[in-house]
């Protein structure tokens, strides 16, 4: 075990102001934590035990920076950008709860869709390419109003609502101008 992490530490992905509970919570039961968060001012660090300045979606710097030490399990709540590295990390330890694969496809509109098609839900029409003129093409085919969003993101980081088709590129150009989230 590493020396500098503490032992039997839960690995916490992600320091937001919604996760303090969680380590506030971990405290009171007496499980150390190690937070990872790439954001130095991230709210709930002070909560930690220990902290890694690390992107939550960068498995292989996190498994680096932990060297020999192994977390007694992994935790990632409130936002779905450290899912995949709950799920690949979760993997490498072999710890007790595994973030499901399939359950990924919450992180992946194209692969949502796919496998509610699949199980017979009836969804709403939607496009996706990094095509904008392939966008706007399909996009017409679709009933107005339209929202327009990033593929990948969270939130309503780069979302437009489109009433006119007039107005298909202003916010195509938008969404497209949203800096994507940081990846490994």
């Amino acid at each position: 075990m590493s020396e500098h992490w503490p032992h039997g530490a839960l690995l916490v992905l992600g320091a937001s102001e919604e996760q303090i509970a969680l380590y506030q919570e971990a405290r009171r039961r007496g499980i150390p934590t190690i937070a990872v968060d790439v954001r130095p001012d991230a709210p709930a660090l002070p909560f930690a035990d220990a902290a890694l300045k690390i992107s939550t979606r960068n498995t292989g710097a996190i498994a680096d920076a932990l060297g020999d030490a192994r977390p007694a399990g992994i935790v990632g709540g409130a936002s779905d950008a450290a899912l995949a590295s709950w799920h690949a990390l979760g993997l490498r330890y072999g710890t007790p709860y595994v973030y499901p694969r399939g359950a990924l496809a919450a992180g992946d509109k194209a692969a949502f869709h796919a496998i509610a098609t699949s199980c017979g839900i009836t969804g709403y029409g939607w496009t996706a390419s990094d095509e904008p003129d392939k966008v706007v093409a399909e996009a017409t085919r679709l009933r107005f109003p339209l929202v327009i969003k990033p593929a990948d993101g969270s939130g309503s980081k780069g979302v437009t609502r489109v009433a006119r088709s007039e107005d298909l590129h202003a916010a195509i150009a938008h969404a497209r101008s949203t800096p994507p989230p940081r990846r490994p």
